[in-house]
């Protein structure tokens, strides 16, 4: 089975059938992506469409972790709604998470309060705190990196007026890594939304819907086929650096070809640029 990269996968017997076979799975996400769901507009409505509807609104269209099970499709009862939510709140208890901290204010203070550091190179340095905001139960690990401000280049990350001249990225985690670990895996799962971006901006993979759904299928397969074809380009290539498909199409592809034969020699058809 092929998978899509960034995310996890996993199933299992539950007990929920007599019949032992998988029926429960969970499928996460590296970085929480933006999802889409089609809710039944039925009156009735079991407690996991309720409470699904509840949590996509509640994150703004940001889904880390999808649960699913068969077997009980009908479980549309009293206890249904705590049911659900115990079986969120279990999962959620279980997946690591790397989320950007908001700087506010009780946030700003203990990132200014850290006294130990650990330089990575002459601009960066990591370090860590801990600390309970309110509302929370427990106190929850916060990385930290700092980065010197230089000239003529932007430094990421928020200022903090008692600490001039660097700016901070500040991360709450679960994850027992170290601090400049947490910060580079947070880095690839981010750029996992560029990767998107481009599908969807240089490669149309958002642009079409055709009648048939198999047909969509193809084409949409056809669009992940060519962005695979690209990156392999990069690397055969030798590449510095990675390269949007916009940019290659401007700067690497002059036109494009076919292979043919004329007599016994082996030929390139180029396209007349300009020519529709």
């Amino acid at each position: 089975m092929n998978l899509p990269l960034g995310y996890r996968y996993a199933a299992s017997y539950a007990g929920i059938r007599q019949v032992r076979r998988d029926e429960l799975a969970l499928i996460v996400s590296g970085l929480p992506p933006t999802a889409a769901a089609v809710f039944t507009t039925n009156r009735v409505q079991a407690a996991p469409v309720r409470l699904a509807r509840q949590h996509l609104k509640a994150a703004k269209g940001l889904v880390g972790a999808i649960l699913v099970n068969a077997g009980n499709a009908n479980c549309a009862n009293r206890t249904g709604d705590a049911v659900a939510l115990a079986c969120c709140r279990a999962a959620g208890k279980l997946l690591p998470y790397i989320v950007v901290a908001r700087l506010r204010k009780w946030v700003k203070r203990a990132a200014q309060r850290v006294d130990q550091w650990r330089e990575l190179d002459d601009d960066f340095a990591v370090g860590e705190f801990r600390l309970r905001l309110h509302g929370w139960k427990l106190e929850r690990r916060f990385a930290v990196v700092r980065e010197r401000i230089r000239e003529g280049r932007d430094s990421l990350g928020r200022k903090l007026i008692e600490v001039p001249g660097y700016t901070f990225r500040v991360f709450v985690t679960s994850c027992d890594h170290a601090p400049e670990e947490i910060w580079r895996d947070y880095n690839r799962r981010a750029d996992m939304e560029n990767r998107i971006a481009e599908l969807k901006h240089d490669l149309g993979a958002d642009g079409f819907c055709l009648r048939e759904f198999f047909a969509t299928e193809a084409a949409f397969r056809a669009v992940l086929l060519l962005f695979n074809l690209l990156a392999e380009f990069q690397r055969v290539a030798g590449f510095a650096g990675y390269r949007a498909p916009a940019t290659i199409r401007l700067q690497v592809l002059t036109c494009g070809a076919i292979l043919g034969r004329a007599g016994r020699r082996l030929v390139v058809h180029l396209v007349r640029v300009g020519v529709v």
